[in-house]
């Protein structure tokens, strides 16, 4: 999970110093697939104009109920646009 709230678009190519900000905020997300635990992201919403969402951190090697509580989350806030990239 980042430590982070959403980046602003193009954070990640801003600068050195706004790169190394955002690779120490995701950093516990980077070793979590390296040691065998599915993890995902489901989008929730907007708010102020910057997209929600929850992680989800499964068993290891247990996909599919990550998947399942997914479907529940998405079929209870609905589907979301992406945001317009320009």
């Amino acid at each position: 999970m980042s430590a982070e709230q959403a980046f602003e678009q193009d954070a990640d190519i801003a600068s050195v110093g706004s790169m190394r900000r955002l690779m120490a905020a995701q950093a516990s997300m980077m070793a979590i697939p390296v040691l065998g635990f599915p993890a995902m992201s489901v989008p929730t919403g907007v708010a102020g104009g910057l997209p929600t969402g929850v992680q989800l951190l499964g068993r290891r090697f247990d996909e599919d109920t990550l998947l399942e509580a997914a479907t529940v989350i998405e079929a209870r806030t609905g589907v979301f646009t992406p945001i317009d990239p320009r």
